[in-house]
């Protein structure tokens, strides 16, 4: 279900616009700073639709990541397991960037179909949701960079210990978002001026 906000300006950095700790920390730092400084007309006011799962800024930001770490891990391997030439591995990186969104998706569409097949056959799976099919994909990501940080083939271990070093960051993002939950639930309050369901 997604709800609209007639909010001020500001509230396009609402923390509960964003689903993972980093970002809604990012937002609001931003909306703290921004905030004070930058009034917003009365005359003006923004709908902001909220859905986590669509957030453009976030999604546009981690899809960018995933593809391009999936593209350069796929590249390097290529070089140092099946022999690629350098030269050839980095033409092959521009080629794996693109079909990097097509891979994800075949992972998405394979845990969906898993999860309805196992529901006709009458095991307890819920419904096909993002939030499973996130999960599982994280945890493919996670087993390969595992496998890329104990390779010891350099540069693989780099690319490894990157997935893990942002989960370490989101994981601290959390903590913090955790800790400073009472003045993000003024920040939003403040901002927010009513809300209806579509």
């Amino acid at each position: 279900m997604m709800k609209a906000h007639v909010e001020l300006a500001e509230g396009r950095w609402l923390p509960s616009r964003y689903r993972y700790a980093m970002f809604r920390l990012t937002a609001f730092l931003i909306l703290r700073w921004r905030a004070p400084h930058q009034a917003s007309s009365t005359n003006l006011r923004y709908v902001v639709i909220i859905d986590r799962d669509q957030n453009p800024i976030e999604s546009f930001a981690f899809s960018l990541f995933l593809v391009t770490w999936g593209a350069a891990y796929a590249s390097v391997a290529a070089m140092l397991y099946w022999g690629v030439r350098p030269a050839v591995a980095a033409g092959l990186f521009p080629i794996l960037f693109i079909l990097m969104p097509l891979i994800v998706q075949v992972v998405l569409y394979v845990v969906a179909g898993l999860m309805a097949v196992s529901r006709r056959a009458g095991l307890p799976v819920a419904d096909t949701n993002h939030a499973v099919q996130t999960a599982v994909l994280f945890l493919v990501i996670s087993v390969v960079a595992a496998m890329a940080a104990g390779s010891g083939r350099f540069p693989l271990p780099i690319l490894g210990w990157i997935w893990f070093a942002l989960l370490g960051l989101n994981a601290v993002a959390a903590v913090l978002m955790r800790l400073l939950g009472k003045p993000v639930q003024a920040a939003e309050a403040h901002l927010l001026e009513g809300s209806s369901e579509f």
